[in-house]
């Protein structure tokens, strides 16, 4: 059943109330950043940025989840699939009627490839905002699983730790999402090819991302896929502020470890790192074989951990990843940061090989 369902002998309309406000408080706060970005990016004044906003989000998750709640007979996929398609629609119109104050049919006929460029970055607006909220309904339904299991014997211990696991690399932080929608809104109109390439990587990402919160294991080369996609869109947001390039030895292509360990490694080396320097700077990935496994390296030549404030959210990415190699390895992974004397920061990630009993309790 989809996490997002809601089952009327099981949920009462007071709980489906309850969860419906606080998944539209979320989305009412999201779209308040989304409404500032088009309001700066575009020449819409705050109003009517607001309007446009609030038609995508609030329309697309008022009628995900009530449809969800009261239409049983259909199955799960095929109900959300129509309320986000109609969400969509009226979505679209809305924006239209905002913007032009003329009515999308008329501009469908008019102008067809206006109404269908401004569908693409509306569908992935709305399916941006129903993957956020998967994840979070993911976490909350995987966090009630572990409180289950701390509450059993010792020997239902390991999957707990698996279930936690799962939350912990469930947690994909919205800022990333809304900022990317923001700039392909911005480049829709004067740089078409940009933007395109933008939603491509976002695609790409999207899909990778979901399978790796699907997953106990993954490769090495799985994982720098993935890192790939999400500096293409980094790429596209910098220019030429932002160079990288990832360096590794064939034979650690199949190399296991858990997923999206590399990824906030990544953001936190663009985010806290390169992105504040006027002049960008250069980003490099390299993994190595050792006797014992693999040694990943992640440096870059920004402005250094001395100058970036701990309130910034680079502790707690850095936190979760511990605690997640601790749960996996015990004390045999190790995760150092280093400050080079000649600037910048590089982060040592050693793992150990994957052991047979690690292997045959995944």
């Amino acid at each position: 059943m989809s996490v997002f369902s809601f089952s009327q002998s099981e949920t009462g309309l007071s709980t489906f109330i309850r969860l419906l406000s606080r998944y539209l408080l979320v989305t009412l706060l999201a779209c308040g950043v989304i409404t500032i970005l088009v309001w700066l990016l575009t020449d819409l004044d705050l109003l009517r940025s607001a309007s446009v906003s609030l038609g995508y989000g609030v329309t697309s998750v008022l009628l995900l989840n009530t449809a969800l709640y009261w239409i049983r007979s259909l199955p799960t996929w095929l109900t959300a699939g129509l309320a986000l398609f109609l969400g969509l629609l009226l979505g679209v119109s809305n924006h239209f009627w905002v913007v032009t104050g003329e009515l999308a049919p008329r501009l469908l006929m008019e102008q067809p490839q206006r109404v269908l460029t401004q569908l693409v970055i509306g569908g992935i607006f709305t399916l941006s905002v129903c993957y956020f909220f998967y994840t979070y309904a993911l976490s909350r339904a995987l966090q009630a699983d572990i409180e289950a299991h701390k509450a059993r014997e010792t020997q239902q211990q390991h999957a707990s730790a698996l279930a936690e696991l799962r939350v912990l690399q469930s947690q994909m932080e919205p800022h990333f999402l809304f900022n990317t929608l923001a700039n392909i809104q911005g480049l829709i109109d004067q740089q078409p090819e940009q933007a395109k390439s933008m939603i491509q990587a976002l695609t790409t990402l999207l899909r990778r991302n979901l399978h790796q919160v699907r997953s106990d294991w993954s490769t090495l080369n799985e994982e720098l896929a993935l890192v790939s996609a999400y500096l293409e869109i980094q790429q596209i947001r910098m220019g030429e502020r932002l160079q990288w390039q990832i360096n590794l030895d064939d034979e650690l292509r199949s190399f296991e470890l858990p997923p999206l360990v590399l990824q906030p490694l990544v953001e936190n080396a663009i985010r806290h790192g390169l992105e504040p320097l006027s002049q960008g700077g250069t980003l490099t990935i390299l993994a190595e074989s050792t006797l014992q496994g693999c040694e990943i390296r992640i440096e870059d030549n920004g402005i250094g951990m001395q100058q970036v404030s701990t309130t910034e959210g680079q502790g707690v990415a850095l936190n979760n990843l511990r605690e997640r190699l601790a749960l996996l390895y015990d004390d045999r992974a190790k995760l150092r940061i280093v400050q080079p004397d000649e600037g910048g920061t590089r982060v040592v990630l050693t793992l150990p090989l994957r052991t047979e009993k690690e292997a045959r309790c995944s």
